[in-house]
């Protein structure tokens, strides 16, 4: 009976899952049927991907670690590649047992509950805490955008600050073993920016935990929780160490690595260029969208009534309601900074409330602590619009300059803010408060918010500008430039009473409860009920979500009448798709090998040529573009022949010696390619003497496979080739009958080779030992993590129900 009463205490925690498991399904309720949702980037990240899945469909599982449909050709590190021995991975694949992406946002849910529990949140105001964390608007807009792995990465945030709390609290054991757990986890998903930000908010509850071991002299407590943490931290990344070292390996030679060029070294970082990496910086004043979602327009593909302003026009001007709805669904409402936006970072006017309640009710470091890094989360958002203090970061701060989108640092705001606001709540209700002290906190509080947004009201009917400030509107007839301005005027004006009518809503809810006209259940529930109220139409008006067959994943890019004119050419080329921006899609790698692609991490070299030469002719010749592309108005898109393609390898009469990274890209496109090869002199030392040309000479490609290549190469005495494929510094290795051969990079982006007289087959292949030898470390170190879970959750439970007498001192009390 006794054992039985415990596991009824477990009762209450299991009903809190199912009702965030309702919440989640609800919203998604399409997938219940089958459908799945369709998400760009998963489009995208398909097209990148088709060879690499291809290829281990028909090579019964072996990964392919190179792929030549994307960019030329890359390594498949960031793209497909799976550690079939990582622990973690297994673990992630049981929590996330449902459809996605209802199951992340259940996740993310729950983890937050968790730190809600661990924080000391009553559990009845952890359920509606939950649910409005879960639901901040910028979570549904990733996954309408197809960012799943961000959305993947974000549901372990709040976890992994609860496991590094529960450490701070004297939870040695289980709280560095729950770290260890969720840090891996968090590393799976796959989003190294999120788990980055992640660590700012472990470092607040860090600092906090440490000012209070000063306050009462419990330095070894904390130094001995931060040992432990630092120990799982160590733990987690061994359990993705073939992950992690590859993701580092080949950063080394990406856009997120450092530039061999010294031109415009203002712009450099060590990482990503600052433009790059500042260019979706949110606007200073664009900001309080978090709290009136259309402060600025909200999106730059927003749906508008027929009756709005615009939407007068345009029926005027239409002649027919069908058409001038078509136009309707995606009107550039956004005015504000960034190049575009799908929709603002909404936390909620209800959020918004409590937090400024909780300015009223939290007291100690915890509360500076969370507040700062909140207010650094909003400051580093701006970006270019306080340039000097994000150069700070990106030059001094490490591992900084590696991330783009800098205006996603405000997922730390969205942790620490609904933690603050249920956290302060909790606080407001608790025992030790009087009915005094909560009418002046609440009266403060409503004062306060309601007082902010009437501010904001009336400076935005005052000053608003309403005006595209990239300069959109201008180029519009005035009259539809006129309807805009007047159309995101009241949208604006409608969102700013909305949140005033929410604030109100979450005030009054407090006011009932503190004259007790009911309980804290109905608090809770009625409470869940405005949050949701408050955010479920803001979220459907900017995530975009559109539901579709599941066979759509499968084959995501229709066949085009330019696919069926290569079909019919079985040789090996390259392709150029003008009908896209070919550098930012990848529909074209689907089915073909292309010269451009979608990824955040192409190699840099490839992108620097790209960025030299991609309007000249050139490009497209030595890169083997035997078809562009082309749009055309009878067939959609039709495949144009380029005769001057070089083919798949050539044999050049020089070679031409260049100092450093400068000179080669300056050279290449100073020099007949087909004749001449630029070589940095770094190679000098595995060259061989290059005889003058017999016309018998030739080299050829045999086959070709992503990962492997086969050439026939005749040549009476010592040549230089150069192969239209990419360099890449790592992997590839070449051998000739046996012997092997140097690989030298040529023309900037090629691979080069000197090749010995004779007749031979010369063959490709590429592999990283790394990736072999390092999935035994993650095992390893996976097996460990899980076995001092085990452990600790097995002291927990025995210990469960025996008084401690051991007297421990909370850090964070």
């Amino acid at each position: 009976m006794e054992k039985l009463m415990s596991w009824r205490k477990f009762l209450p925690y299991l009903f809190v899952v199912f009702i965030l498991l309702v919440v989640a399904y609800a919203y998604f309720a399409p997938l219940l049927t089958g459908k799945v949702v369709e998400q760009h980037d998963r489009d995208q990240w398909r097209g990148t991907a088709q060879e690499c899945l291809e290829y281990a469909e028909s090579h019964d599982g072996e990964q392919t670690l190179w792929t030549s449909t994307v960019f030329s050709g890359m390594p498949s590190v960031l793209i497909s590649l799976k550690y079939p021995l990582n622990v973690a991975h297994w673990v992630d694949d049981l929590l996330l047992i449902g459809e996605r992406p209802a199951s992340y946002i259940f996740l993310t849910m729950l983890g937050f509950y968790f730190l809600l529990i661990v924080m000391g949140v009553r559990p009845l105001l952890a359920i509606p805490g939950a649910i409005a964390y879960g639901f901040s608007t910028y979570f549904f807009i990733i996954i309408g955008a197809g960012h799943n792995a961000k959305s993947h990465a974000i549901a372990y945030i709040a976890p992994l600050v609860a496991a590094a709390l529960l450490t701070y609290k004297g939870k040695y054991a289980l709280g560095g073993a729950l770290f260890a757990l969720v840090l891996a986890l968090s590393l799976v998903a796959g989003h190294p920016q999120i788990t980055y930000y992640s660590a700012f908010i472990v470092a607040a509850v860090a600092i906090s935990s440490l000012v209070n071991a000063v306050k009462v002299r419990a330095l070894r407590s904390f130094a001995v929780a931060s040992a432990i943490l630092l120990l799982a931290a160590m733990l987690a990344v061994g359990a993705n160490f073939n992950s992690f070292y590859n993701t580092w390996d080949y950063g080394r030679y990406s856009i997120r690595g450092e530039t061999e060029l010294t031109h415009a070294p203002h712009d450099e970082t060590g990482g990503l260029d600052r433009s790059y990496a500042l260019a979706w910086s949110y606007g200073i004043g664009e900001t309080l969208n978090m709290v009136v979602p259309n402060l600025m327009g909200g999106s730059s593909s927003l749906a508008l009534p027929s009756d709005s302003h615009t939407g007068r026009l345009i029926m005027q001007q239409a002649g027919s309601r069908e058409v001038a709805e078509q136009y309707l669904q995606r009107m550039p409402m956004y005015w504000g900074s960034q190049p575009m936006t799908s929709g603002p970072v909404y936390i909620g006017a209800v959020v918004f409330f409590l937090f400024v309640l909780a300015m009223f009710t939290m007291r100690g470091p915890v509360k500076y602590a969370l507040l700062a890094v909140t207010v650094l989360s909003i400051l580093l958002a701006w970006g270019s619009h306080l340039e000097w203090f994000n150069s700070l970061f990106l030059d001094y701060f490490p591992g900084y300059n590696k991330f783009r989108t800098v205006s996603m640092t405000l997922v730390i705001a969205e942790v620490t803010i609904p933690l603050m606001a249920f956290y302060g709540l909790s606080l407001w209700l608790g025992e030790g408060v009087s009915n005094v002290q909560r009418r002046r906190s609440w009266m403060g509080a409503s004062i306060i918010s309601l007082g902010c947004l009437v501010l904001v009201l009336i400076a935005g009917l005052l000053f608003f500008p309403f005006t595209s400030l990239s300069g959109f509107d201008a180029q519009l007839p005035s009259q539809f430039a006129d309807a805009l301005r007047a159309d995101r005027r009241s949208l604006f004006i409608r969102d700013a009473w909305r949140s005033i009518f929410f604030v109100l809503a979450a005030a009054g809810l407090l006011l009932i409860y503190l004259r007790k006209n009911f309980n804290l259940r109905w608090l809770a529930l009625l409470l869940s009920v405005v949050v949701l109220a408050d955010m479920v139409p803001v979220n459907k008006r900017y995530d975009g979500i559109r539901y579709v067959s599941p066979s759509h994943n499968e084959d995501p890019f229709p066949i085009t009448t330019a696919d069926r004119m290569l079909a019919r050419d079985t040789s090996y080329y390259r392709v150029l798709n003008a009908t896209v921006s070919p550098f930012n899609d990848a529909s074209t790698s689907f089915r073909h090998r292309s010269v451009g692609g979608y990824h955040g991490a192409k190699l840099r070299r490839y992108q620097e040529f790209i960025d030299a030469y991609a309007q000249n002719p050139l490009f497209l010749d030595i890169l083997n573009v035997k078809y562009v592309i082309q749009p055309s108005k009878e067939y959609g898109a039709v495949a144009a022949s380029n005769m001057g393609a070089y083919g798949p390898v050539w044999f050049v009469d020089s070679v031409m010696w260049v100092p450093n990274a400068d000179a080669e890209l300056a050279a290449v496109g100073q020099v007949d390619l087909r004749r001449v090869a630029v070589v940095d002199k770094r190679y000098k030392g595995v060259e061989c003497a290059v005889e003058s040309a017999s016309p018998a000479d030739s080299i050829s490609l045999l086959t070709a496979e992503p990962n492997r290549m086969r050439y026939s190469v005749r040549c009476a005495a010592p040549r230089f080739a150069v192969f239209s494929e990419v360099f890449y510094p790592k992997g590839w290795v070449a051998t000739a009958d046996g012997l092997s051969i140097p690989i030298v990079c040529a023309d900037y982006t090629l691979r080069g080779m000197w090749l010995p007289a004779g007749r031979y087959t010369l063959d490709f292949a590429f592999d990283l030992p790394m990736f072999h030898r390092a999935k035994y470390i993650d095992v390893t170190c996976g097996a460990s993590m899980l076995l001092w879970l085990l452990l600790a959750a097995t002291l927990a439970l025995l210990k469960r129900g025996k008084k401690n007498r051991e007297v421990s001192v909370s850090l964070l009390d």
